[in-house]
């Protein structure tokens, strides 16, 4: 399974949901990923989102299926969350998005995915990577 995070706000949301999807359901961990994807980077509030398992392997398949599981995931995020909103350090209300993201978040998401992979190509032209 693996959690995804945009801004800064949310990398602490997703630490905990992460740790605690991992250790409540036992699915292997790919860890967090900083991408922009428009449904989290577009959100003044701490977003993420979780792949809390993949259905093109066909084990995690039958497994993540079962309703026995998706309880069990589901108490697993109930508790990342809990964890989440008892740290006081964690920010709980909007913020403001950087500039780069107000820019893309004013596109509908198909017009957003073609700025992102624009503004990267641009960042990465003549870079080797």
């Amino acid at each position: 399974m693996q959690t995804f995070y945009a801004t800064p706000q949310s990398q602490a949301l997703a630490t905990d949901l992460q740790q605690a999807v991992v250790a409540g359901t036992g699915l292997a961990s790919l860890g967090l990923g900083h991408r922009v994807y428009w449904v989290v980077a577009c959100n003044p509030m701490p977003a993420v989102l979780i792949e809390g398992g993949f259905l093109s392997n066909p084990a995690e398949a039958a497994e993540i299926s079962a309703p026995a599981f998706q309880m069990k995931e589901a108490q697993a995020i109930t508790a990342g969350l809990a964890t989440y909103f008892a740290n006081a350090a964690n920010p709980v209300g909007a913020q403001a998005l950087p500039q780069r993201l107000q820019t893309m978040c004013a596109m509908n998401p198909v017009q957003a995915k073609g700025w992102v992979t624009e503004q990267y190509q641009r960042r990465h032209q003549g870079t080797g990577g």
